[in-house]
């Protein structure tokens, strides 16, 4: 079971305990006031245990269990809005129809990646939502794991085109650069650092524009999440973070040396906040 579904399951059975308890309750008391009747001719009366006073409904002890519960533990409030909103029956991996912005806040983003500007959070808020709704990473931990990625690839949303010139990639046959000058003209670009000819081929086929004929556009702001999330499923990245792997979704999106993405300090940081953002246990 995971980790996500493990802290549901305590969540859930805390509340559903609690409702119990506080029903029973009301049903005792609700009982106690409406049996209470002066003694009948010839019987000893019981000594007085309650005031006549009116019955209290028992929805009304319902509701006030219910809301002492969540009205102190916050964590479940939230709990019970992700899984109830984001995915009915709370079956991890199933989201409703609802619109982008909703999906992830501005201080959610911020709140994982603190070094965001008001402004840089405010602008890619939307198109982040829908790169990660189109993309299905839409459980606490893939929206941790794709952010914590993100945030490293991108230096933290201040570039969609890697800093250095790509003469690194020169030459490298594993990412299809075989002709002269494939390494800088397919260096990494989007929001994940979408690298080599053979990567640019695929994402072109599969979204539909030529990247290969114009690598640049991978850094557009209108492509640089789309060819993000491409990259991010084409590898079955959402698999490797839905067992809170972030070793391996490090890996597969970075490569690194020695088994060991680069960075990998900064990707672990941002995905234990991210999970304590969005309510899971870190």
């Amino acid at each position: 079971m995971s980790s996500s579904r493990r802290w549901w399951t305590r969540r859930t059975a805390a509340i559903v305990l609690g409702l119990l308890i506080m029903g029973i309750v009301g049903l005792g008391v609700v009982a106690a006031v409406e049996n209470h009747s002066p003694a009948q001719a010839g019987t000893v009366a019981p000594p007085p245990v309650l005031p006549d006073t009116p019955a209290i409904p028992i929805s009304v002890w319902l509701l006030a269990g219910a809301a002492a519960i969540l009205l102190t533990s916050p964590r479940a409030v939230r709990a019970f809005a992700i899984e109830r909103i984001h995915r009915p029956g709370g079956r991890v991996g199933q989201v409703t129809e609802r619109s982008a912005a909703d999906y992830l806040t501005v201080e959610e983003l911020k709140a994982i990646v603190p070094e965001l500007t008001d402004d840089d959070a405010k602008a890619t808020i939307e198109p982040l939502n829908r790169a990660m709704k189109d993309g299905e990473i839409n459980t606490p931990l893939r929206q941790a794991a794709f952010l914590s990625q993100l945030a490293v690839e991108s230096d933290r949303w201040r570039t969609t085109e890697e800093y250095a010139n790509g003469d690194a990639y020169e030459g490298r046959g594993d990412l299809g650069n075989e002709w002269p000058g494939d390494g800088p003209r397919f260096k990494g670009r989007g929001y994940i650092q979408v690298t080599g000819r053979e990567n640019y081929t695929q994402m072109s086929g599969d979204l539909g524009v030529d990247f290969v004929s114009d690598p640049e556009l991978a850094a557009d702001p209108k492509y640089a999440y789309p060819v993000s999330v491409w990259y991010w499923n084409s590898r079955g990245i959402n698999s490797a973070a839905d067992g809170g792997d972030i070793d391996l979704v490090s890996q597969l999106v970075n490569g690194g040396e020695y088994g060991k993405a680069h960075n990998i300090d900064e990707r672990v940081a941002y995905f234990d906040r991210g999970k304590r953002v969005l309510c899971m246990q870190s």
